[in-house]
């Protein structure tokens, strides 16, 4: 039997993943993958190739849900309308391969909070036909979020957004107002962060964190950026000559200011 479930394994080593291209949305095409499976963790390895490969998605932030719905397929998603359902976009986005591949439901639930919380989506519980029920901007929303609620643009919601209502004092009983000493407000002028990247996945981990952090630090008036590369890379067998020629050359036509190999 374990001989059985290792040629089992063995014999389902390919992984297809279809997509398209955005200048031909009607050809499929086919990405191809191998596993290595001389143990029985085919299942698992699969996962984690599409993972790592950002086949399957498994986070996913606001900025990047901007970017897939509103910035490259504005028409094909709202087609003219000012909301859509969740469900729907749920749909399109387990439909049509020119999206990206979302593990769960969960996954874009969660992106839409953080859209809510960044204020690049509005979401509702349901339209009356004049106005947007329970309609939420600009806010940390805990409650839970239904494939039911609509998902509004952030430049209709503003316009359905009423201010709050002044309470008028009569001024006969207005007390008198004692100055308060100004409180110093925390400027937040430096930022710094520290983030280790797997190195099966450096490319997509590095974008990712300049998509979701950095990008909206950069964009900042007046900024000033540093930011450094710092690389340690431990090799048991050392680096063969020819490889640490390669680095070498290449780290001076980088113009990379410290590197070198050691014992």
């Amino acid at each position: 039997e374990s001989k059985l479930k290792m040629k089992l394994s063995q014999a389902y080593c390919w992984l297809f993943a279809p997509y398209t291209k955005i200048e031909d949305m009607k050809t499929i095409r086919w990405e191809v993958f191998e596993i290595d499976c001389r143990d029985e963790e085919n299942i698992k390895k699969a996962a984690d190739k599409f993972e790592n490969e950002e086949i399957v998605i498994p986070v996913f932030g606001a900025l990047r849900l901007r970017m897939a719905i509103i910035d490259e397929f504005f028409d094909l998603i709202w087609q003219g309308r000012d909301a859509i359902e969740l469900k729907q976009l749920w749909g399109f986005f387990t439909d049509y391969c020119y999206l990206p591949r979302l593990r769960d439901k969960d996954v874009l639930l969660e992106a839409v909070r953080k859209g809510i919380a960044s204020g690049d989506f509005a979401i509702a519980e349901a339209f009356d036909g004049k106005k947007y029920l329970n309609l939420r901007i600009n806010e940390n929303f805990t409650s839970p979020i239904l494939l039911s609620y609509l998902l509004v643009k952030k430049e209709i919601a503003q316009k359905y957004i009423e201010p709050p209502p002044k309470k008028e004092i009569p001024k006969d009983i207005i007390p008198p107002v004692t100055p308060k000493p100004p409180i110093k407000a925390k400027k937040n002028k430096h930022f710094s962060m520290d983030f280790e990247f797997k190195a099966e996945r450096i490319e997509k981990d590095f974008k990712n964190c300049f998509e979701e952090v950095l990008s909206h630090l950069l964009k900042l008036p007046d900024v000033e950026a540093n930011i450094y590369l710092s690389v340690e890379i431990k090799i048991p067998n050392g680096a063969p000559n020819n490889v640490v020629n390669i680095v070498n050359e290449n780290c001076q036509t980088l113009k990379v200011e410290s590197f070198h190999f050691d014992d």
